[in-house]
């Protein structure tokens, strides 16, 4: 595995979040992939968002950056701010050519026991966070 880079989109007190597939898991995590050779962790992020949620945002600072908690490669997050677009579900595909995502959501801080990312969120959160 290399990098992962998620956004952080906080909305009306709730978490901009996918539920996908994920090595015979389901699990709900921040929008987010791999960067694109010579992309910005701002412009990887904003991109996905778009891809899996049909959202634009404005990508802001980058508010963490560890190893990834599995697997190689960094975990980077980058806040960001709702700007526009239509919300609906993207369409990535695994190795097998299923779907992955199979749900966009906003889930409130107290919904993400079962986030691999839980932890990351909650660290993140307490960063003073750019204004809606």
């Amino acid at each position: 595995m290399g990098d992962r880079v998620a956004m952080l989109v906080v909305h009306a007190g709730t978490i901009l979040m996918v539920r996908q597939r994920y090595r015979g898991r389901t699990l709900w995590v921040l929008p987010g992939g791999s960067p694109h050779p010579g992309e910005s962790p701002q412009t990887t992020a904003a991109r996905e968002v778009l891809e899996e949620t049909g959202l634009v945002t404005a990508p802001g600072q980058l508010l963490l950056e560890v190893p990834r908690p599995s697997g190689t490669g960094r975990y980077q997050l980058v806040a960001g701010r709702l700007v526009g677009g239509q919300q609906r579900l993207g369409s990535d595909r695994d190795d097998h050519g299923r779907a992955e995502l199979l749900e966009v959501g906003w889930r409130s801080p107290d919904q993400l026991d079962a986030t691999p990312e839980r932890d990351l969120i909650l660290t993140a959160l307490q960063h003073p966070y750019p204004p809606p």
